[in-house]
């Protein structure tokens, strides 16, 4: 590790700077800037005393709320791929809890949460009639689970192309499935070979018939 003093590191805008000489308690570590304190004490304080921590973490938050935000922000702007990374990884381990928060979210926000969902329908039309043709077809119990993503991102690209269809052709199109969800005597599935395009008007005087032939 290479030595350098504090006054150099702080002109040269890093967070640690590294003596090479031991801490007080014996540790040969990096030691951080703004408060010189060593690293390796506070990692072991960390491991001692993981409530307090805890606590102390929770007040410099609430006391630097924008500080913290912003420094989050940038570091979020800065390494996004690592972020959603980390972010899907901590909700699939801690699935009860983020569940609890995003409802208690929800329950405090309640009419910003309207507005945010009005905003991305209108944004994302094509993505919302995917999203509830799939939330129809599980009701119906249509949808596979061993879909792949590439095969819900080709679903996703039908819905897509019906609505470039509506804007080009200014006739409204719909994604119908060719062998109906629930047909008289046989039911398809919610699967990207039994989706088609076709005009709103044909979709809706097909019913929920079979297609013609074997």
């Amino acid at each position: 590790m290479q030595i350098i003093s504090r006054s150099d590191a702080k002109a040269l805008g890093l967070k640690f700077y590294f003596t090479g000489k031991p801490c007080p308690r014996g540790h040969v570590a990096e030691r951080r800037v703004s408060e010189c304190d060593c690293i390796e004490c506070k990692r072991q304080w960390h491991k001692r005393s993981p409530d307090k921590y805890r606590e102390a973490a929770r007040r410099y938050r609430e006391a630097h709320r924008e500080k913290v935000r912003d420094r989050l922000t940038k570091w979020r702007d800065a390494n996004r791929d690592r972020w959603r990374q980390h972010y899907r990884r901590w909700n699939d381990e801690n699935r009860e809890k983020t569940n609890a928060i995003c409802k208690r979210w929800r329950d405090d926000n309640q009419s910003k949460c309207q507005e945010m969902g009005r905003n991305w329908r209108a944004c994302n039309p094509h993505m919302n009639n995917a999203k509830t043709a799939r939330r129809n077809a599980a009701k119906l119990n249509a949808t596979p689970p061993w879909l792949t993503h590439a095969q819900q991102q080709e679903m996703l690209d039908v819905y897509e192309q019906a609505l470039l269809c509506r804007l080009l052709t200014g006739v409204p199109h719909d994604v119908a499935h060719i062998e109906p969800l629930k047909g008289l005597d046989r039911s398809g599935l919610h699967v990207p070979w039994n989706l088609q395009i076709l005009p709103s008007k044909e979709n809706q005087s097909k019913g929920n018939r079979p297609p013609s032939g074997p």
